[in-house]
């Protein structure tokens, strides 16, 4: 990405917005997260970001089939795989791909604002770090 971009929003789903206080946290550079590569976020619960051709998502960490960080797992295009199981999510929207996950992840919105990647997330989840 260029330093003249201009600001990127991308809103996927935000499950109980409504009933958060959500705050912008800076998850990374913009130059920190190459494509095809992907971060967690030091939150609680963990976050993941992940860069897909230059569009960027977050959905949470945790593998929905058992307690296992997805960034520990693998990136391939727009496919998370859990490295115990084998589960895979699409980032773009959180659906669990592939057994054994069923139950689908939260997603995040992300923007990017002066190079930096941020994400927004429930307020109480910044103060737990």
């Amino acid at each position: 990405m260029s330093s003249g971009q201009a600001e990127q929003t991308v809103t996927v789903r935000q499950d109980d917005e409504q009933h958060e206080s959500l705050t912008w946290v800076v998850a990374c550079a913009v130059a920190d997260l190459p494509d095809g590569e992907m971060t967690a976020i030091n939150t609680e619960p963990p976050v993941a970001v992940y860069n897909v051709d230059g569009e960027f998502f977050s959905t949470a960490d945790t593998c929905t089939h058992m307690k296992s960080s997805l960034t520990e797992g693998y990136l391939d295009g727009d496919q998370v795989e859990c490295a115990l199981h084998m589960a895979t999510f699409c980032v773009r929207d959180g659906r669990a791909t592939a057994l054994p996950a069923t139950v689908p992840l939260r997603t995040f919105e992300v923007k990017i604002e002066d190079n930096t990647l941020k994400v927004r997330l429930p307020a109480s989840w910044v103060e737990l770090a």
